[in-house]
């Protein structure tokens, strides 16, 4: 573009130049499409699996996640050794969701992030958690 504005080279000869090297940079892509396919389809595979690690079961060490029901449509915490582990906890159905990656320093369970609009906290996966005795009491 520089060299358009300064005239050291004609528009039509630089979009022709540019043509050429895109049209080498697609074919080499179309050669390598399946290769490149696999890598992001299993890289959006870990990034799922990652964002949806919440921490390890209790019962039985497994790895808590975040599960959405077949059935039900809803979302809860459970583990990942089902159905040998039914371990499982609620957790809010609205809202985005992000694991902390810390544990409760009541009861040292996994902590969530949540975001429901304007409304943003952390809390622990246990319903039955102290830390949540007065959650709800003004």
């Amino acid at each position: 573009m520089e060299w358009i504005q300064e005239g050291k080279m004609e528009e039509g000869k630089v979009i022709e130049s540019e043509k050429a090297v895109l049209s080498e940079i697609l074919q080499d892509f179309k050669k390598k499409e399946k290769e490149i396919g696999g890598e992001l389809a299993e890289a959006l595979k870990n990034t799922k699996r990652e964002q949806n690690f919440l921490g390890k079961c209790p019962a039985c060490g497994g790895d808590l996640k975040i599960i959405v029901s077949k059935t039900s449509g809803k979302r809860f915490c459970g583990c990942s050794n089902y159905p040998k582990c039914s371990q499982s906890y609620p957790i809010p159905q609205f809202g985005s969701i992000t694991p902390l990656k810390k544990g409760c320093k009541v009861c040292g369970l996994p902590m969530i992030f949540v975001r429901n609009g304007k409304k943003v906290f952390q809390m622990c996966i246990d319903p039955k958690c102290k830390s949540k005795e007065n959650w709800g009491k003004k």
